[in-house]
């Protein structure tokens, strides 16, 4: 069984949450209990209210009551298996591992990273009324082709 281990965290300024990384894919269908996390911002209590675990990024998000976060806050936490035993009610691999007990703290430095750029689109060779190949055409409604980050504006 390959038992989770934390590996870093981020926080971004801003946001109500923060997220959590780990080496191995994640169980997202049984996510710990808010229970199972202990945080502070800035050396003062802070509720988790939502945790949320994506498999196959291998992290899980934490979503806390309180103002949002600003640039230089501390955010300390620590997580403990509620129930110290090999069940769904911890962050656990899909092989059902459990993850050890953990504390750890992050800085939060900046905002949220841009997307990464879309490709550039690639004239259809149904539009391309020039010599195929050479991305002119005139037609008024061409077709084009390409790839951008979901719901980005293209």
């Amino acid at each position: 069984m390959s038992q989770p281990t934390y590996s870093s965290a981020v926080g971004y300024i801003g946001e109500q949450f923060f997220t959590m990384s780990f080496d191995v894919a994640l169980d997202a269908a049984n996510p710990p209990p808010t229970n199972a996390f202990d945080m502070q911002i800035n050396g003062t209590g802070t509720s988790v209210t939502g945790v949320t675990v994506d498999g196959v990024a291998k992290t899980v998000t934490l979503t806390f009551s309180g103002p949002a976060l600003t640039a230089g806050d501390i955010i300390e936490f620590s997580y403990s298996d509620p129930t110290g035993g090999n069940d769904v009610s911890a962050i656990q691999g899909t092989d059902g591992a459990d993850s050890a007990t953990f504390s750890s703290s992050t800085i939060v430095f900046g905002g949220r990273p841009a997307p990464a750029a879309p490709s550039a689109p690639t004239l259809s060779s149904d539009s391309d009324s020039g010599a195929q190949g050479d991305s002119l055409t005139n037609d008024s409604t061409p077709t084009v082709t390409g790839t951008a980050a979901a719901n980005a504006t293209v």
